[in-house]
């Protein structure tokens, strides 16, 4: 997830935006042939950031089973520092 946003937004301007919007929808990837077949369930989500001089930059990732618990997972312990912090 991070290499993603980093690709897409300078980490200079991603450190002085803020998350305004969120969407989110959940893809069955379904494929098969004579060998094997294939389910993947992806997460594409979609966030707009605000950024200091007005402006809105929408960033769209897609994301496996696996990367999304490791995010949520990342964002959990974000929270837990911030009300750490916060106390």
């Amino acid at each position: 997830f991070r290499r993603m946003v980093a690709e897409t937004i300078p980490y200079e301007r991603f450190v002085q935006s803020y998350l305004k919007d969120f969407d989110w929808k959940v893809q069955l990837l379904i494929g098969s042939d004579k060998i094997c077949s294939m389910k993947e369930t992806h997460l594409v989500l979609s966030l707009s950031l605000h950024n200091q001089d007005n402006t809105t930059k929408e960033v769209t990732v897609e994301l496996s089973k696996d990367e999304l618990d490791h995010l949520i997972g990342t964002l959990e312990r974000a929270q837990k520092t911030v009300n750490v912090l916060r106390a």
